[in-house]
């Protein structure tokens, strides 16, 4: 099992270095899962950066985040935060969404 925690995707997206660290941590995760081969993946904490992000751009984001688990074809869960409460994407504006199988 590998766990990927606090990610925080699109982390200041208008300077280089946001988009830049979205980058770094997509090529980090492709290495680790070609090197460890795990059987299951475990994202936990802030996947994305709620301060910085917005409903309209988040599902990008969330898109990005996936890639490389969806190119390993390994099985992942996630457990997710959102740490912020001042802008952007608040926890009020979740709406719970009902399970589909």
């Amino acid at each position: 099992m590998t766990l990927f925690s606090d990610l925080h995707y699109g982390e200041n997206s208008w300077d280089l270095w946001g988009p830049q660290q979205d980058v770094n941590s997509a090529k980090l995760m492709r290495i680790i899962l070609a090197d460890e081969q795990p059987d299951c993946v475990v994202l936990n904490g802030d996947l994305i950066t709620g301060e910085n992000t917005f409903i309209e751009n988040s599902t990008s984001l969330i898109d990005e985040i996936m890639a490389p688990l969806n190119e390993a074809r390994v099985p992942f869960s996630f457990m997710v935060r959102l740490a912020c409460t001042a802008t952007g994407i608040r926890a009020s504006s979740h709406r719970i969404q009902p399970l589909s199988w």
